[in-house]
């Protein structure tokens, strides 16, 4: 009896029911395993790409600051040459500032590294006289709230996630013009510009810098770069 033809309407039986369960439990588990990696890849991906569009934009900005740096040879602005570096700090005075009202001008731009916090602090201080160039980004410019620091006269922007990051100097007339783990891990001669500045960008994961970018405070010659 058992073994015959369900009768029409019958309802399923409980192995059915269980089978049938057990089946969406598992589909439903290989469809949320399926939305997890493509939402965790896609952040990757995501993170990965703002990340790239930040390294970018410091490099971008580093650079024409760089070039616009004040330099031997310009009688007017020699009170302001003023060029300081280390491991995690860059500092010197730029003729490169914002346009429009209030700008122009001459500014002392700091890129400032904590690795602590994995974070890479911009901060650009007008320069009118000679005494600015004694202004300090402060110490806690990585935390402190940006209408704070404006007050001080410091316009200061931040780019976290940073890992490894580290400056370079190479001398003018140096050797190993194009490997920047053999150039100056400081610059202390603060009347001079360094031939070029070394950015090293780490992993996420690396402390040590997996990447290089060299930045010409004058623009080479064609052939005298990569």
């Amino acid at each position: 009896m058992s073994g015959g033809p369900r009768p029409a309407g019958a309802g399923f039986t409980l192995l059915e029911v269980v089978i049938a369960v057990t089946l969406l439990a598992l589909l439903v588990s290989v469809l949320a395993m399926a939305v997890r990696t493509g939402v965790s890849a896609w952040s990757r991906v995501r993170a990965g790409g703002e990340a790239a569009r930040a390294r970018q934009a410091v490099e971008n900005l580093f650079g024409r600051q760089l070039r616009g740096a004040v330099r031997p040879g310009v009688p007017a602005l020699a009170a302001f040459r003023d060029f300081r570096g280390r491991g995690d700090e860059c500092a010197f005075v730029t003729t490169a500032v914002p346009a429009g009202p209030g700008g122009g001008g001459l500014a002392r731009a700091v890129y400032r590294y904590v690795p602590e916090r994995k974070v890479l602090v911009v901060g650009l201080h007008p320069v009118t006289r000679a005494e600015d160039l004694q202004a300090e980004l402060p110490a806690d410019a990585d935390a402190a709230d940006p209408a704070d620091l404006a007050r001080e006269g410091w316009i200061v922007g931040r780019v976290a996630g940073v890992a490894g990051f580290r400056f370079r100097y190479l001398e003018p007339g140096g050797g190993s013009r194009f490997d920047p783990w053999a150039w100056s891990r400081d610059w202390d001669r603060r009347r001079r510009l360094p031939a070029a500045v070394g950015l090293g960008w780490g992993e996420a994961a690396s402390d040590d810098p997996g990447a290089w970018t060299i930045l010409w405070p004058i623009v080479p010659a064609a052939g005298d770069t990569p």
